[in-house]
């Protein structure tokens, strides 16, 4: 519904952008497809279109449930090590994998494609 649709995209209301963050802070690696559809609210599939508003709202609501929706990247080194090695469970590295690829598309929208490799972004 959403995917490769910049309409539909732009009629998500904040609200329901911060439930679907919400809902993936909620069930964690138990349910990553969240984090895909926060990924196609942020970006439109094959128009390459990045929709700075909804990106807004969605760094927005993730830095609200940080510590439960990245908890992959707080853990100790040995369970990050363990999910990467797929030790921990596939459903730890497919949320992990989605999760930074989230966050590396925000971050696109962010710091702008093409502005060079010493850009520093951080957010």
């Amino acid at each position: 519904m959403f995917i490769g649709n910049q309409v539909t995209c732009l009629k998500i209301l904040p609200q329901q952008i911060q439930n679907i963050v919400d809902l993936a802070a909620e069930h964690q690696e138990k349910a990553p497809e969240f984090l895909d559809l926060l990924n196609v609210i942020v970006k439109v599939e094959g128009l390459g279109l990045t929709l700075k508003r909804n990106q807004a709202y969605v760094m927005k609501y993730i830095m609200q449930d940080y510590n439960k929706l990245a908890y992959v990247l707080d853990q100790p080194r040995e369970f990050r090590e363990r999910i990467l090695t797929g030790k921990a469970g596939l459903d730890h590295l497919k949320y992990l994998i989605n999760l930074i690829d989230l966050l590396a598309t925000c971050a696109e929208v962010m710091c702008g494609k093409g502005r060079g490799a010493g850009v520093k972004c951080t957010f």
